[in-house]
């Protein structure tokens, strides 16, 4: 967070589910499958989801097309590194500063010991049209922007609903 607003990854994919799903609020879980001897079923959380707010609202969508712009329009901050993604992407990226700069001070994150940079956060859903997941992304003291962590985002949903691309590390021979 940053100044007396702080949440963690995990709260933000709830608050992200709650968005995809016009305020039914879902817990978020790791669990794929339960096994009981050779029996494998898909998880399916117990109890009846909260409602929070009007689910015909029209903000709902509002927020998801934003979302959506800003990985997929010309002008959106992460069109270089969705827009080509071909089951959608809808994510939002934000900073967190460690430290307060001084009145005039400009941020630099080169000039700037790297315990003390930005966290980068990045959150997204996909894909948009019926997501299957949520995902917060955060990168401590990874720098200003969304740049550093754009890259990383795309290949984790890459990796989860397109097979064939290419998902090599940096460093690792494709």
């Amino acid at each position: 967070g940053q100044g007396y607003w702080i949440a963690t990854p995990i709260q933000m994919v709830k608050a992200m589910v709650a968005l995809i799903n016009n305020g039914k609020v879902i817990a978020p879980h790791l669990l794929l499958n339960e096994e009981s001897g050779k029996t494998v079923v898909p998880y399916r959380p117990s109890g009846t989801p909260a409602q929070i707010a009007d689910p015909a609202s029209p903000y709902w969508g509002l927020v998801r097309q934003a979302m959506y712009g800003m990985a997929n329009a010309p002008n959106g901050t992460g069109y270089k590194f969705f827009h080509t993604a071909p089951y959608g992407i809808a994510a939002k990226s934000g900073t967190s500063q460690v430290f307060s700069l001084k009145e005039n001070q400009t941020y630099n994150a080169k000039m700037i010991p790297i315990r003390l940079r930005d966290h980068v956060f990045y959150t997204a859903f996909a894909p948009y049209k019926n997501p299957k997941v949520a995902i917060a992304l955060i990168l401590e003291n990874g720098g200003s922007d969304g740049v550093t962590a754009a890259p990383i985002m795309r290949k984790i949903l890459d990796h989860l609903f397109d097979p064939q691309a290419d998902t090599t590390q940096p460093g690792q021979a494709p």
